[in-house]
C-alpha cells in the first residue's frame, strides 16, 4: 500500500488518523527529551517524599508529552529493605488510554536494589527521567538521592534527527595566508580540499569571531 500526505480536504475526501501524523514525526526525530526546551523534564528533590518534575517536552514513538509547569509526584513510602524507584514519561496507545503521563514505577526492596526498566511494548513506551534510591526507613528524598538519566540512551537520551547522513571535522588551522596577502581583506580562503559548497555546512571563527559563511 503507498501513502502520501497531507493533503487539503475536500468535502472530506482527505481523511486522516492522528498515527499518520505520529507516523511522519517519528520519521524525523528520535525518542527523548528536547534538551533545550523549558527546564528539560529535570527531576528535583523536595520536601519529604516527594519530587518535582521541571517543565519540558518529549517525543516518544512520534507522540508529545508536555509538562507545562514544575509537577510534584509522590515517592511510595519506604520499605524494610532498600529500592530503587525511576520516574518516568510514558506514552500508552491503547484504546483505553491513548495519553501520556509522568509517574513513579516503583522498584522491589532488595538488600541489592535494581531499578526496574521501562516498558518497551507495542502499545506503551516509557523513557526514564530519574533513578530514586529509597533506603529502608526513608522519610525523605535528598538531592544525593536521585540520579539524573535523561542523558542516558539506553533508556531515555535526548531528541535527535533521525535518518540524517553527516561527518563533522574540525580543522583547527584554516589558512596561513594574512590579509595584506588577499586581494580582498574581508574574505578569508578556508582551504579545505574536500569542502563542497553546494551541500557542506562549515562554522569558522578567527581569533575569537565568527566569521559568516560566502558562496
Amino acid at each position: 500500500m503507498i501513502k502520501s500526505g497531507f493533503f487539503n480536504s475536500k468535502n472530506g475526501d482527505r481523511v486522516y488518523p492522528a498515527s499518520e501524523l505520529n507516523n511522519f514525526v517519528d520519521g524525523l526525530l528520535g525518542d527523548g527529551v528536547f534538551k533545550n526546551y523549558d527546564s528539560a523534564l529535570k527531576v528535583n528533590a523536595s520536601s519529604g517524599m516527594y519530587v518535582n518534575v521541571s517543565g519540558g517536552k518529549v517525543i516518544i514513538k512520534g507522540y508529545y508529552v508536555y509538562n507545562t509547569s514544575s509537577l510534584t509526584i509522590p515517592i511510595d513510602s519506604a520499605d524494610t529493605l532498600a529500592r530503587r524507584d525511576i520516574v518516568v514519561v510514558g506514552v500508552d496507545t491503547s484504546t483505553e488510554v491513548r495519553a501520556g503521563n509522568i509517574y513513579v514505577v516503583k522498584g522491589t526492596p532488595s538488600a541489592t536494589p535494581v531499578a526496574p526498566d521501562p516498558v518497551r511494548t507495542a502499545t506503551k513506551n516509557e523513557l526514564v527521567l530519574a533513578e530514586i534510591s529509597v533506603p529502608a526507613g526513608a522519610v525523605s528524598i535528598p538531592t544525593e538521592n536521585i540520579t539524573d538519566k535523561r542523558g542516558n540512551e539506553s533508556v531515555c537520551g535526548y531528541v535527535r534527527l533521525t535518518d540524517i547522513s553527516a561527518t563533522v571535522k574540525e580543522y583547527n588551522q584554516i589558512s596561513t595566508v594574512t590579509p595584506s596577502q588577499m586581494s580582498d581583506p574581508t574574505v578569508i580562503p578556508i582551504t579545505i580540499a574536500e569542502y563542497e559548497a553546494g551541500s557542506d555546512l562549515i562554522e569558522v571563527a578567527f581569533n575569537g569571531v565568527r566569521l559568516l559563511q560566502d558562496t
